[in-house]
């Protein structure tokens, strides 16, 4: 199984960079729509970002997220980021889900 992954590594490669770029275009539309609730810097490498949330407690907008949406953020403390940061992984095919889910949250929460 891993001699057919290694031949077909460029392949496999081209296809996950796909779905970093168009999930990355994802989550900038998000954020242009949010600017006042976070600060967004899209990554210049990686499927790993660390956006601030500016309207409050970090960890209970993870909390109450996951509890009403089933999105899971994980607060950036847990990785020694401060500054009311997040982690937001978008290397997977469910990140678009992720991030309408998101989007509906934010909208029943008055936050646009």
């Amino acid at each position: 199984m891993s001699a057919l992954a290694l031949r077909q590594r460029e392949r496999i490669a081209a296809r996950n960079l796909d779905l970093i770029r168009l999930n990355l275009d994802t989550l900038d539309a998000f954020f242009a729509r949010y600017p006042a609730a976070f600060d967004w810097q899209r990554p210049k490498a990686g499927s790993v970002a660390f956006p601030a949330y500016r309207l409050g407690d970090v960890d209970a907008f993870c909390h109450d997220l996951a509890e009403r949406q089933g999105v899971l953020l994980a607060p950036g403390r847990n990785f020694d980021f401060g500054g009311g940061r997040f982690r937001i992984g978008f290397g997977r095919r469910n990140v678009p889900d992720a991030v309408a889910r998101l989007d509906a949250y934010m909208q029943t929460k008055g936050r646009v």
